[in-house]
C-alpha cells in the first residue's frame, strides 16, 4: 500500500488537484490572482520531495497549463493577455523547475537507509 502513494501519477494529481483548487478559491479577484503560483510552488515542493523530480517538472507544467486556462484572463485560453500575470506565471515555471531539479530525492534516501 506503501508502494502505491509513491507513484509519479500520484505527485502530479496533487500538482493538479492544488492548482484546480486555487482556480476556485481564487477566481473572482484579479488582486488575489498573483498569489497563487506563490502557493503552487508549495505544492511543487512537496511532490519533488516525496514523489520525485519527474514527477514535480510534470505536475508544474499541469499547474501552469492549469492556472492559464481558468485563472487568468482569457479563460479557456492559455495566452494571457495581462503582462504582469504573465510574468508571474513565468517565473513560477522558472522556480518550480529549479525547485524539482535542485530536491532531494527522500525516496531514495529512505531506500539506503532500509539498506544499512
Amino acid at each position: 500500500m506503501v508502494m502505491a502513494l509513491r507513484r509519479p501519477s500520484v505527485g502530479i494529481g496533487i500538482c493538479a488537484g492544488a492548482a484546480l483548487l486555487l482556480c476556485l478559491l481564487l477566481n473572482n479577484s484579479a488582486e488575489t490572482r498573483f498569489v497563487a503560483p506563490a502557493i503552487s510552488l508549495q505544492a511543487v515542493i512537496l511532490v519533488a520531495l516525496f514523489f520525485g523530480r519527474i514527477s514535480a517538472l510534470i505536475g508544474s507544467l499541469s499547474i501552469s497549463v492549469i492556472l492559464g486556462l481558468v485563472l487568468f484572463p482569457p479563460l479557456g485560453s492559455v495566452l494571457i493577455t495581462d503582462r504582469a500575470e504573465g510574468a508571474m506565471l513565468a517565473l513560477f515555471q522558472i522556480a518550480s523547475i529549479v525547485i524539482a531539479l535542485l530536491s532531494p530525492d527522500l525516496r531514495s534516501r529512505n531506500a539506503k537507509t532500509f539498506l544499512f
